[in-house]
Parts: structure tokens; C-alpha cells; sequence
């Protein structure tokens, strides 16, 4: 998936309802230069003193998406990255040259054979994804997966809805109790399904908020995307 968000949620353990999918983005804004070198240090990455904290962050962040570092690569080592990838070399590429070319298709790897994969790999593939959003999802969109083909909707909506937690917040005290009431009578009998899925949610949890919050908490959600 693309996309990269903040790393610090809306509220208390809630995803952001549009953004909720995207990869969070560590800023490093409280994270020292010593550390960060060391870090990087340690996962391989060749770090000269003169390296501003900028840099470190975005190499930083590129370890953070899992991407390979080829620092510590032989000529061997890089030109069969390059051979498997089929990255085209020209000439006589030094290690260098031929680390930025990996580098540069990193940023451009893209897999357009996924429906090619067996229907078993492809909800594997699904689950790993949604096991990547927040503790708490309050009224989110569909995820992006869910509309790219028929295919992938059907198979993806149930996985997303039986995977991933939803919460339900009402600003009427009068209403609370009756709509609570409904929601476990249903949660118990199992009659909550996922849209168009036929499997049933894992986990529904119910907070009241005062009237005056919800505003509050919409707000807060419209300025985190902004």
C-alpha cells in the first residue's frame, strides 16, 4: 500500500477514518543524532560525521518500510541483486553506481501479478495488511485494497471487518443504554457480519462521549488531515 501518515493517531487509541491504512512516518523529532547513528550503525548503513540529521532521519525512515541497506554489499553481492531485479548496468558500474541504481528501484518496486497469486496467499496477504491498522477504528472508510477490482473487494471487505476493531460512539444518554443493549444482544447471537462477507466481526466496542466531545474529536480528526 502507499501512503504515509503521521505516526500519532486521533485520540486515544483511534486511526484517523481516512488515513487509518497509510504506513506511519516516524518523524525522529525527539530522537537524538548520536542515536540515530547508532542505529543505523547497527543495521549496517555507513555513517560519516558529517551526515546532517536530516539524512539520518530519511535513512532512518527508509529502514522503517524495509528497505535493504547496501552498504555493507560486495560487487558480487550487488551485481546479483541488480541481475535478479533486472536492473540494466551499462559499461563497467562501480559498487557505488550500482547501489544508487538498487536504490532507485526500490522506490519504484511495484507487483502486478497479484491476482495471479492462489486465493489463500492473497488473504494471507490481506491479513498481514489489516493487522497493521490501529488498536481502534472510529467510522473509517473502506480501505483503498477494497477498491481496486471486484476480486480484491470481495475477498479483502471480510477480512477487514472480521480482523479489525471498530468502535461505536453515541451523544445521546437517553439512547445509550437502548442502543448498547441491541449492540451485545447482536454481538452475542453473532449476527454481525461483515458488508457483503458473510463473516462475523471480531470486536465491537461501545463508549459513550458527551454531545459536546463528539464536535471536539471531529474536529480534531479534520485538522489531522489536513
Amino acid at each position: 500500500m502507499e501512503g504515509e501518515t503521521s505516526a500519532s493517531s486521533v485520540g486515544a487509541g483511534y486511526g484517523s477514518p481516512n488515513s487509518y491504512w497509510k504506513l506511519p512516518l516516524h518523524d525522529y523529532h525527539y530522537t537524538t543524532v548520536k542515536a540515530l547513528k547508532e542505529r543505523l550503525q547497527n543495521e549496517g548503513y555507513r555513517i560519516v560525521s558529517s551526515f546532517r540529521k536530516s539524512i539520518l532521519v530519511a535513512l532512518a525512515q527508509k529502514s522503517d518500510r524495509g528497505l535493504p541497506c547496501y552498504d555493507g554489499c560486495t560487487m558480487d553481492e550487488l551485481v546479483k541483486f541488480a541481475t535478479d531485479r533486472g536492473v540494466l548496468l551499462s559499461g563497467k558500474p562501480t559498487t557505488k553506481a550500482i547501489a544508487e541504481a538498487l536504490k532507485h528501484e526500490d522506490t519504484q518496486r511495484t507487483f502486478d501479478r497479484f491476482n495471479d497469486l492462489s486465493a489463500e496467499l492473497r488473504v494471507r496477504v490481506y491479513s498481514f495488511h489489516m493487522a497493521g491498522v490501529p488498536q481502534m477504528l472510529l467510522s473509517p472508510t473502506q480501505p483503498p485494497i477494497a477498491r481496486t477490482c471486484k476480486l480484491v473487494r470481495s475477498e479483502s471487505l471480510p477480512v477487514f471487518y472480521s480482523e479489525c476493531n471498530f468502535a461505536m460512539i453515541t451523544g445521546h444518554a437517553e439512547l445509550r443504554q437502548e442502543r448498547l443493549g441491541r449492540f451485545s444482544t447482536a454481538t452475542r447471537m453473532n449476527n454481525l457480519t461483515a458488508a457483503r462477507g458473510g463473516r462475523h466481526g471480531r470486536l465491537i466496542a461501545m463508549r459513550y462521549i458527551e454531545p459536546q466531545n463528539i464536535e471536539r474529536r471531529r474536529r480534531d480528526q479534520f485538522l489531522s488531515q489536513r
